[in-house]
């Protein structure tokens, strides 16, 4: 869990974001949270276990921290961490040093709740990342709660034959919520193409047209 909690955190919902992150944890029952809470510059990880969905001394931590400096995203490197998912509350706007989160594989859920944040570059890093971006000002908590409780169905890859079709392109690895698209020169006909969709790197299943 990667907690922002430089100054311009403060004008965040945090009360929306904590009973969000309560209510998904509430749903993961028995979990193991590593706290990382961050501004310039990382602070030392706190380990939380969530027994029976009880997030108590968790949200009780988080409600406690007074929000001050700038935020250095490139303070945190994802490659360090071992966790099977990573949750990042922040408005994404970085005002010091190193711009940009170093990533790894591990999918990270984007949650924000500022007035003013960047959407563009926290969905970039949930894309990169097979992850998925919450924006709290356009949904319900409810409807977030949802969404992060399901693995994105996203566009693989696709297959077909050099000799039929020529300067391929579609964007690999998209989520599927808002559809996507394909692009390509037909050289002859009949021609085929195979699409594969999956959850993360792995195609679970393909559709061919």
């Amino acid at each position: 869990l990667l907690w922002d909690i430089s100054s311009s955190a403060e004008k965040r919902n945090i009360k929306r974001e904590l009973d969000l992150l309560a209510m998904y944890l509430k749903r993961l029952n028995n979990v193991t949270v590593n706290l990382v809470p961050f501004n310039i510059s990382t602070l030392t990880q706190e380990r939380f276990d969530i027994k029976n969905g009880n997030t108590t001394e968790l949200v009780k931590r988080l409600a406690y921290f007074s929000f001050d400096g700038g935020t250095q995203l490139g303070s945190i490197d994802l490659t360090q961490i071992r966790d099977a998912e990573i949750l990042l509350f922040s408005d994404g706007l970085s005002t010091f040093g190193k711009k940009e989160i170093v990533l790894s594989a591990i999918p990270v859920t984007a949650v924000s709740s500022a007035p003013v944040n960047d959407n563009a570059y926290l969905k970039f890093i949930a894309l990169q990342t097979h992850g998925r971006f919450i924006n709290l000002n356009e949904t319900t908590t409810e409807s977030a709660l949802n969404e992060m409780a399901k693995e994105p169905l996203q566009f693989i890859g696709a297959t077909y034959n050099n000799v039929e079709i020529t300067e391929f392109f579609s964007q690999v690895n998209t989520q599927l919520q808002n559809g996507f698209s394909f692009a390509g020169i037909l050289k002859k006909g009949p021609a085929s193409v195979t699409l594969q969709f999956g959850y993360g790197n792995k195609t679970t299943f393909s559709n061919t047209i």
